[in-house]
């Protein structure tokens, strides 16, 4: 699992999870099966927020009534229970001191933990921080107005990015409106859920859209491209969006609860009109805090005491990773924890989301450097190198392949320049029609993975730097492409180019066949 991109930090530590009370392998489980399926069933329907709501409670209610009718505590699952589990799970494993590293919420959690044993870790390391004092946190609707007037600006100053994408700001909230006014209802994929569901889209799920691409670090390199295909009547910005609108099956409900409803309510009261932010956005969240009150009245869990959100201040070395463009958890965020923490290193990444580590070689270096000597100041220098980029359209007329590596797996072979690189071995078409992976795949059953991608039997062969390549073609929700695979030691070596079934051709010849000779193994 920690092979490649972590290694540098595997090779010298054990790497320990800890899964929280309540969450899914835990027993008892606080998985709410009754909220999930209740959120399938009204994703489709044309109801208004009170109906929607009504329905999503009266699951909550049933899955707490299941919950105390088996016996569960459900006051048991709070921040400061959790953060009392970690240093006996560690004793339980021999550990004394121990390095802990949190993203999001266990930020928060991994602070209670330096509040109540600051004597067991050696090093803290915050990713994307959620401050102790509510008051301290910005506000998820400015800081999410933040991360998208950053995108759109970004791209105004571009050359390239503003010459193929004028005006992005105001296409975009042109279809939030057009969306509002007029709703569109798709099939979307959700995960869990081996058949399509109906959602219905407006533009506040445009708003949502752009917060979760922006969330996912990923995606933000292709968001003028896919705002712009979608005015153009691309449904593609869109279409993904089950991924986001359910949430994972196994996501533990129940356990979310009674950690958010036993916090103070001053970070929950409902935003109306936030000046300075886009109304768009406020309309966005209002509801959800709206929800959250109402849901925490079902859970009725005991509260935590005020004392609880006192900022911590002792001597335990923490290094503050922060994305520049995280609409959740901002920079500003860590920089209001880096005040009251005297051995602190605080660093901000551009171009980058939610959750900073392995999002690039740079985060990966400055974590490395500090968990070997946490009380000296990484050699952070990389930063500098980093920026946000936009894709913008290119042509297979002026396609030029250049030298990549994936040192992963010792790869050597050719890739589009031009093409943005989301991954190591995976790049995506400057015109988002086009989709490469080059990779060892060591991980999927050679038999079933030819299956679920619905390949061919092998159509022909190429030989090239001693290897033997079996070629099939690639047939699947529509898409099209060419995948070459060789048997490896600990898998199977692959190169995946899929598209559509007019480019198959064109694609093939100028990408595939030469990526598939140029392809060498050095390790």
């Amino acid at each position: 699992m920690f092979s490649g991109q972590f290694s540098d930090i595997r090779e010298k530590r054990d790497i320990v999870f800890i899964e929280q009370r309540g969450t899914t392998y835990s027993e008892p489980s606080l998985l709410c099966e009754e909220q999930y399926q209740a959120g399938v069933e009204v994703m489709g329907e044309d109801l208004d927020a009170d109906a929607k709501q009504a329905r999503l409670l009266e699951a909550l209610q049933a899955c707490r009534d299941r919950l105390g009718a088996e016996g569960v505590n459900l006051s048991a699952y709070d921040t400061v229970e959790n953060a009392a589990d970690i240093p006996v799970v560690m004793t339980a494993l021999g550990y004394d001191q121990f390095n802990l590293y949190g993203v999001s919420y266990a930020t928060y959690l991994a602070q209670h933990v330096m509040r109540a044993y600051p004597d067991r870790l050696r090093s803290v390391v915050l990713d994307s921080v959620v401050p102790m004092d509510p008051a301290r946190r910005m506000g998820v609707a400015q800081g999410t107005d933040r991360a998208f007037r950053r995108v759109f600006e970004a791209c105004a100053e571009n050359p390239t990015c503003s010459a193929h994408y004028p005006n992005l700001e105001t296409v975009f909230f042109d279809l939030v409106a057009q969306y509002d006014s007029q709703p569109i209802t798709i099939q979307v994929d959700v995960p869990d859920i081996y058949f399509p569901v109906d959602v219905r889209v407006t533009g506040e799920q445009l708003v949502a859209q752009l917060y979760q691409h922006i969330y996912h670090t990923a995606a933000i390199p292709l968001l003028p491209a896919q705002i712009y295909a979608l005015a153009e009547g691309d449904r593609a910005f869109i279409e993904n969006m089950g991924d986001y609108v359910l949430g994972n099956e196994v996501f533990s409900r129940g356990m979310y609860y009674s950690v958010r409803c036993a916090e103070s309510n001053e970070y929950l009261a409902p935003y109306g009109t936030v000046e300075g932010v886009y109304p768009s956005v406020t309309r966005m969240f209002s509801p959800s805090v709206e929800s959250m009150h109402a849901s925490c009245e079902v859970w009725d869990v005991e509260p935590l005491s005020d004392d609880r959100y006192t900022p911590v201040v002792n001597d335990v070395p923490t290094l503050i990773l922060s994305g520049e463009l995280d609409p959740v958890t901002p920079p500003e965020n860590g920089e209001a924890v880096a005040e009251d923490l005297p051995y602190v290193y605080a660093y901000t990444f551009p171009g980058v989301g939610h959750g900073t580590f392995a999002k690039s070689a740079c985060s990966l270096s400055i974590m490395a450097q500090f968990l070997d000597d946490p009380t000296r100041a990484p050699d952070a220098d990389c930063i500098a190198d980093l920026e946000l980029a936009f894709v913008s359209g290119l042509t297979l007329d002026a396609l030029t392949l250049k030298p990549m590596t994936v040192p992963e797996y010792g790869i050597q072979a050719v890739a589009p320049e031009g093409w943005h690189r989301l991954d190591a071995d995976y790049y995506v078409a400057a015109d988002l029609t086009v989709e490469l992976v080059i990779t060892e795949n060591r991980d999927d059953d050679f038999e079933e993975f030819l299956e679920e991608w619905e390949a061919s039997d092998a159509l022909g062969h190429i030989e090239s730097h001693g290897r033997t390549w079996e070629i099939r073609g690639i047939a699947m929700h529509g898409a099209a492409g060419h995948l070459a695979t060789s048997p490896s030691d600990e898998g199977f070596y692959m190169v995946l180019v899929i598209s559509t079934p007019e480019n198959k051709g064109d694609l093939y010849t100028h990408i595939f066949k030469p990526i598939v000779q140029a392809f060498e193994v050095r390790r």
